[in-house]
């Protein structure tokens, strides 16, 4: 795609993807072409950096935030001929799968624009399956580039925490916070091996993976009769394929997290984690067990 034809599409969305055009764009993919680069246009979410240009997160707060300098990933992209097109919109500081609370209202989803496009990172979702651009950066704590590439059906890439720089990138849960990738061709997120340093790095020999699974998922024997043989046929037939590739797998104990989730059916109502939700009539939180 060409970058004149990004820009131009950015400049009718109609889906509140861009938030914020690059007027620049062209001039800066004429630059890389007289030095015999060939230029390819790419959207950026808007919690990630970008030199002069707004980056707002979404928020009030950073409504006229202007960035002194590129994230890491975004100035290795344009040294290898990427021209931002723009800033894609956002769920405010990127807390929200939905792309429903920003300063700039709600990303649409292009294949049913009645409904929510994902998020956080909707608007580089929406950007790629509207045909704005092929490739789009976002950022994934806990599925923010998986959720809106799936609902807006392009793929999404997260890659391992920790082998891409974070710099530049607003900080949500910094130990979780991922650059990610989303693009409407495998064959986008297959050059990323070329244009970051980092993925090229990686071992080419696969590694067989080691799978821990919680030892309070076999709990059917204390489920409702009603489905209680579904769960059980779903975790032996996990067992099963997991054998089936030879990956190796072990029963681990996480009690935090069987509280956490509710699963210790043996508790009592008095004694089971509860959760609160805000009930507006009473004026005041409910409190209900998990």
């Amino acid at each position: 795609m060409l970058v004149q034809e990004s820009l131009e599409r950015a400049h009718k969305d109609e889906f509140n993807a861009v938030v914020t055009i690059n007027e620049f764009a062209q001039k800066q993919a004429q630059e890389l072409s007289s030095k015999g680069v060939e230029p390819f246009p790419f959207a950026v979410k808007d919690v990630i950096y970008t030199k002069g240009i707004r980056t707002t997160m979404g928020s009030r707060l950073f409504q006229d935030f202007v960035p002194s300098f590129d994230a890491t990933v975004v100035a290795t992209l344009k040294r290898a001929g990427g021209v931002l097109i723009g800033k894609t919109n956002t769920h405010e500081l990127a807390s929200g799968a939905t792309t429903t609370s920003s300063i700039f209202g709600p990303t649409k989803n292009p294949l049913d624009a009645s409904r929510i496009a994902g998020g956080s990172s909707g608007g580089s979702a929406a950007a790629v399956s509207s045909g704005i651009v092929e490739f789009a950066l976002g950022t994934d704590t806990a599925g923010s580039v998986r959720i809106p590439a799936a609902l807006c059906g392009v793929y999404g890439l997260k890659p391992t925490n920790g082998l891409l720089s974070n710099k530049g990138v607003f900080p949500l849960a910094p130990t979780f916070d991922t650059v990610g990738f989303i693009s409407s061709d495998l064959n986008w997120l297959k050059r990323l091996k070329k244009l970051l340093p980092a993925f090229s790095k990686l071992s080419s020999t696969p590694r067989k993976p080691k799978i821990a699974v919680p030892s309070w998922v076999y709990w059917w024997d204390k489920a409702p009769a009603s489905y209680s043989k579904t769960v059980e046929e779903v975790v032996l037939s996990f067992e099963k394929l997991l054998d089936a590739r030879s990956i190796e797998w072990s029963k681990v104990e996480m009690p935090l997290q069987r509280r956490l989730c509710g699963v210790d059916l043996a508790q009592s109502d008095t004694q089971r984690p509860r959760t609160f939700t805000l009930n507006e009539n009473k004026g005041g939180l409910s409190a209900f067990p998990m």
